[in-house]
C-alpha cells in the first residue's frame, strides 16, 4: 500500500480588509470554482482535448525524473489523481507522496481514484 496524503492548498489570495502578507492578487476570473465545476468531466475533457496523448507525456516524464522507491514527492496542483497515483507507484510503499489542490471537487475525485488504486 502507498503513502499518499491529498490536502486543499490554502488560499493565498489577498482579500479586501483581510490581513494577508501575500501580494498575490486574485484572477479576474473564478478558476477554482470553474475547477470545482468540471471536476466530474476533467479527465474526459483531458483524454479528449489531448487526444490521450497526456498518458504517454505522463510516462515519459516519469521516466526522466527517475524517481526511487522510497522517495518523496509532491504533487502541486494535482487535479484528480493521476500524477499523484503515477508517482506513488515510483515510490513504492517505503515512500510518500503529498498531493494538493485547491479544488475540492478535484480533490475528493482524486482520493476515490487513489483508493481504488491501491
Amino acid at each position: 500500500m502507498w503513502s499518499v496524503t491529498i490536502n486543499v492548498i490554502p488560499k493565498i489570495f489577498k482579500q479586501e480588509g483581510a490581513p494577508c502578507q501575500s501580494r498575490i492578487t486574485p484572477p479576474k476570473k473564478n478558476v477554482q470554482g470553474l475547477f470545482n465545476r468540471i471536476a466530474g468531466n476533467y479527465d474526459d475533457m483531458n483524454n479528449l482535448i489531448t487526444l490521450r496523448t497526456h498518458r504517454h507525456w505522463r510516462k515519459v516524464t516519469m521516466k526522466q525524473m527517475a524517481l526511487r522507491p522510497g522517495d518523496f514527492a509532491i504533487d502541486v496542483c494535482c487535479g484528480t489523481g493521476d500524477w499523484t497515483i503515477a508517482l506513488a507507484q515510483a515510490v513504492g510503499p517505503a515512500g510518500h507522496v503529498v498531493g494538493l489542490d485547491f479544488s475540492k471537487e478535484m480533490l475528493a475525485i482524486a482520493k476515490r481514484k487513489v483508493e481504488a488504486a491501491t
